[in-house]
């Protein structure tokens, strides 16, 4: 028998039906007694006994010879307290559960109204025949039956808050004869839940559409924000999902909790009166509703971030490292989440015979590389190169720089500079330069910036040597000129003997290291040399100012047999080559027209 009240309640989930602004929440629990022994009262259904004294075990119902007469009789009651269940509840089912160690038996239920009294019709039976058990079975437990009459007597005393009852034997019939018997109660009842309303909703940077899982079994889907009736007695479930879009400020947003992203997690907040509460990380949550309250899911926005390269005068894309691995630019998009980083590096690279060297980034102009970015935002983000020509002698032979050497039968000529022609077609011009070695000083001078279609220059100031007895250094360079960055290729001289008159020595003594010749004054057509030739000559000329350009040759009669130049170009002093090896013998004329300037010469070509 239990000696204390322990009490233990199981709720129950329903789904949330509104009736009438109420529903009935269900609720059950066990109920186990306290026993008071009652040795002094003793009695039989419908007489009066007088009192004696027993002392059998508290819980054993009987018969007994009082004052020379046989009686079923009561040891023990017991007291049950309903303190928990409240007094507007509604009592739907009560269930008796008794235990028992003895065999052949059965007993009355009954309810004791007035407790310690020797009248017997304070003693109730509870029941008709339907509560009256027999055929207990020995060490029997938790075995039960539902009481309805119980049921309507403990629904009556829910304000007294507590009900005493009782075992009466019926199955024994010897004296002395007992049994033992202990029960508890397993009740059920309901209570009307008011209504109220609460709201789940998504939280995308102060945007709540979208949809949001809510409900009771599961949380299915609903547009955001959902707001549905509730009970706080009820158990409710939440979720959050991906690929939500925000239509106002057209990002995407998911719920960044454990695979997406490190930092920036998701979250869900419980609002009351603008009073934030945290809930917890996990998409899913169980939650108790209270009245008026929101639950928002923060959903965390998506960025995409496209990495590419910028290369003047090309239309290749070229590669990029993004997260130290090598992918093709322009990249596809990178989703990172708000607030997370991303590492982008820029590569040099090459393209015909071009090396394309990292300047900055077009988004902020930052030097740095690698980048780490904080994706706050959709971002086109490029790499921003310099490109410059490769032209040497030496490892990529795209240049092969040299210049004629000495002839008996043509002593005393210019110096002429031969080359090839470098493959971008971004190169429109080559810069000559030279560098005289005159009383152990050399001095360098750009002489000649020439057209991108010209491979060779004559230096009519220097003679070639006879022999480097008979000569001194002069130092030659032609430098490819890329017009997209304006950038040249990097220094790479060939050495030539050669003699060089006053005039030069005075230009190279009075100009100091690395500097250019003097400023070139007014415009000027040169014959062109050699003259005559066969098949090719120089045709060289000046500017004073940057200007359009157009160089044309003529045949005798006046038609246009090639156009050499035909294009802006800088101040400065020019060569171009004339190639007549598809031309017959003849006179030629060669025209030059500036924005200010005209003039024409004669040249024999003889084959």
């Amino acid at each position: 028998m239990k000696k204390n009240l322990l009490v233990t309640i199981s709720f129950i989930f329903i789904y949330l039906t509104a009736m009438q602004g109420q529903v009935k929440v269900p609720y059950e629990a066990d109920f186990f007694p306290s026993a008071v022994n009652i040795a002094q009262t003793q009695v039989k259904v419908g007489q009066t006994v007088k009192s004696t004294t027993y002392s059998q075990v508290n819980d054993d119902i009987g018969m007994e010879v009082i004052n020379d007469t046989t009686k079923n009789i009561y040891r023990t009651y017991f007291t049950f307290n309903f303190l928990q269940i409240p007094t507007n509840a509604t009592i739907t089912e009560v269930k008796v559960v008794y235990n028992t160690n003895s065999t052949g038996y059965s007993f009355k239920l009954t309810h004791i109204t007035t407790l310690g009294t020797t009248n017997s019709n304070n003693w109730t039976v509870i029941g008709t025949s339907g509560s009256i058990k027999t055929g207990l079975v020995y060490s029997a437990y938790d075995v039960s039956f539902v009481s309805p009459e119980l049921k309507t007597k403990i629904q009556g005393l829910l304000t007294s808050h507590e009900i005493v009852l009782g075992g009466l034997s019926e199955s024994e019939t010897t004296a002395g004869s007992k049994s033992d018997l202990t029960f508890s109660l397993h009740i059920k009842w309901e209570m009307p839940a008011q209504i109220f309303a609460v709201t789940a909703q998504n939280d995308m940077n102060g945007w709540s559409g979208g949809n949001i899982g809510a409900g009771v079994v599961s949380a299915s889907s609903h547009p955001s924000p959902y707001t549905f009736p509730a009970t706080e007695t009820v158990t409710y479930k939440l979720k959050a999902f991906d690929n939500q879009h925000n239509d106002v400020n057209g990002y995407d947003y998911i719920y960044n909790d454990t695979e997406e992203a490190p930092l920036n997690k998701s979250e869900w907040k419980k609002t009351i009166s603008n009073n934030e509460t945290p809930m917890g990380a996990t998409v899913d949550q169980t939650f108790q509703a209270v009245s008026n309250a929101t639950y928002k899911a923060y959903l965390r926005k998506i960025c995409n971030l496209t990495f590419t390269n910028s290369f003047n005068g090309i239309s290749s894309t070229g590669s990029i490292k993004v997260n130290g691995t090598t992918v093709s630019a322009p990249t596809a998009q990178y989703q990172v989440v708000d607030g997370n980083t991303i590492q982008v590096e820029a590569i040099t690279q090459t393209y015909n015979d071009i090396k394309y060297t990292f300047s900055h980034w077009s988004d902020n102009n930052s030097t740095q590389n690698p980048r780490t970015i904080t994706a706050t935002s959709h971002a086109n983000i490029s790499a921003v190169f310099i490109g410059t020509p490769i032209f040497t002698n030496f490892g990529i032979s795209n240049r092969n720089l040299y210049s004629n050497t000495y002839n008996p039968r043509f002593p005393n000529v210019p110096i002429t500079l031969y080359w090839d022609l470098h493959q971008s077609s971004n190169v429109t011009a080559y810069k000559v330069r030279r560098g005289a070695n005159i009383n152990n000083v050399t001095t360098w001078n750009i002489i000649a910036t020439v057209s991108g279609s010209t491979t060779s220059y004559t230096d009519n100031d220097f003679l070639i040597a006879a022999s480097k007895s008979t000569g001194s250094i002069v130092m030659y360079d032609v430098k490819a000129y890329y017009s997209p960055d304006q950038t040249v290729s990097a220094n790479e001289s060939i050495t030539v003997y050669a003699n060089y008159d006053a005039p030069v020595q005075k230009i190279a003594n009075g100009d100091s290291i690395s500097t250019e010749l003097p400023a070139i004054n007014e415009y000027a057509l040169n014959s062109n040399y050699p003259n005559p030739f066969n098949p090719t000559t120089q045709i060289s000329y000046q500017l004073p100012e940057n200007s359009f350009v157009n160089l044309v040759v003529y045949n005798s009669l006046g038609q246009k047999v090639a156009e050499l130049v035909n294009q802006e170009q800088a101040s400065g002093k020019y060569s171009v080559k004339f190639d007549a090896s598809n031309l017959p013998s003849g006179v030629y004329i060669y025209k030059l027209q500036t924005d200010n300037f005209s003039d024409v010469k004669k040249m024999l070509l003889t084959k």
